[in-house]
């Protein structure tokens, strides 16, 4: 198996064929922990994803591999008042329980100085179910400065550490907390922000791809 040192992971399976539709056919697919892995000549792609216990198994594969250098792209939900649905968030932090993972920054200063839309940066905050999330909880991740909440981002940076690979996630805002949540995957903003990163992506990586 030819693998190069860039992979991409796509949560989200409409975001994952939406992609996959603007590209040539891969050089080889195969499943991979109920997703699949798409090889391209210099690229690796992998999607659907669900979950810290999924994306462990994934980033297992892919650093065995010889991946380096991972792109995370999700949904969260947004806790800060000022997000919008459909609004770009770039995590320079990640919370899981009491833990705070930074991962190295070579790639996000990257993302920081290149990324050609409006963005937010900051602390997100990484659960295992979000149905069990309390509006006390919210209220208290507000106060110190959490932006959003996904389910993988601070799996993915405490891999970077460990393994010293690089790493960034791009989250976008599909739902927001004000008071109460409030559900946005219809929301024109949330399909046309979907769109956009997939566009910017494939030029990104287009050259790796062909």
């Amino acid at each position: 198996m030819d693998i190069k040192s860039d992979a991409l992971i796509i949560a989200h399976p409409l975001d994952l064929n939406f992609f996959l539709s603007l590209l040539s056919k891969p050089d080889k697919k195969e499943p991979l922990y109920l997703a699949k892995l798409f090889l391209f000549p210099s690229l690796t792609i992998v999607g659907p994803c669900l979950g810290a216990p999924q994306l462990i198994l994934i980033l297992e594969k892919l650093i065995k591999i010889g991946i380096k250098k991972i792109l995370f792209w999700g949904w969260c939900g947004g806790v800060d008042p000022n997000l919008k649905i459909g609004d770009i968030i770039l995590p320079l932090e990640a919370r899981k329980n009491t833990k705070i993972f930074l991962p190295k920054r070579n790639f996000l200063n990257y993302l920081i100085a290149n990324l050609p839309f409006p963005y937010y940066s900051g602390s997100i905050f990484s659960i295992e179910n979000p149905y069990e999330l309390k509006k006390e909880t919210i209220l208290i991740y507000q106060k110190f400065g959490i932006m959003a909440i996904d389910m993988e981002t601070a799996t993915l940076y405490e891999f970077s550490v460990k393994k010293e690979i690089e790493v960034a996630s791009l989250l976008i805002v599909s739902d927001i907390f004000k008071p109460d949540w409030k559900e946005g995957f219809t929301h024109p903003s949330f399909k046309d922000t979907r769109k956009k990163l997939a566009k910017w992506l494939f030029e990104k990586y287009e050259r790796k791809i062909i």
